[in-house]
């Protein structure tokens, strides 16, 4: 149960989730990155998008910042 009312059956799933990306000069001190997948999920879709940045002050730190957005449509029942 993954949430109230609705179950995922037991069992082994597999899904793809092509991918599209981009990523800056990596030799610069700062980089950007993006990323997009989409694919099945269970009975719908699923799209993440996420991105980030990296800050290299100097050579001994890096900073990195990133987020992801997931979105799920699906069309699983609630059980009773």
């Amino acid at each position: 149960q993954i949430r109230r009312g609705i179950v995922i059956p037991t069992g082994t799933y597999h899904f793809n989730r092509p991918q599209v990306s981009f990523t800056s000069d990596l030799s610069k001190r700062v980089v950007f990155n993006v990323r997009e997948k989409r694919g099945d999920f269970y009975s719908g879709k699923r799209y993440e998008t996420s991105g980030g940045v990296t800050w290299r002050p100097n050579a001994h730190l890096l900073l990195d910042l990133s987020e992801s957005y997931n979105r799920v449509n699906t069309l699983l029942s609630k059980h009773d």
